[in-house]
């Protein structure tokens, strides 16, 4: 899927998602899912739930970040290798890292720790 082809809500909520301002992008991501066609609303359901994983990590609800990135994996890795316009192997591989990040942390049960790295979402660059 080219770039361009995104829908302007998608590309304004994986914005908001790479500035780190996961409700607006959760919100924004939701919008285009509800009308989404069948091929790409599992793809746009595994953003949305990541937004939301962020969203809880922000405010170090870790239980709730765990589950929903273990869901969001789910969604989005049978996309790895397909046509989307997004660098999802590179996401993938940031999202794993996180996820281990954060079952660490539920392990030590702490609620006094850094702020992990959030992953961003890249688009692929186009071949010229």
């Amino acid at each position: 899927m080219p770039t361009e082809l995104f829908p302007d809500n998608v590309l304004r909520g994986l914005d908001c998602f790479n500035r780190e301002a996961f409700f607006e992008a959760h919100e924004l991501l939701e919008s285009v899912w509800r009308d989404a066609d069948a091929s790409v609303k599992p793809l746009y359901q595994g953003l949305i739930q990541l937004a939301a994983a962020c969203h809880h990590l922000q405010h170090k609800n870790l239980k709730g970040a765990d589950s929903l990135l273990s869901k969001s994996l789910g969604w989005l890795s049978p996309y790895q290798n397909t046509d989307t316009g997004l660098d999802l192997a590179a996401l993938l591989g940031e999202m794993n890292q996180l996820k281990a990040t954060v079952e660490r942390l539920r392990q030590h049960s702490s609620s006094s720790y850094e702020m992990p790295a959030f992953p961003r979402i890249n688009f692929l660059q186009d071949p010229d």
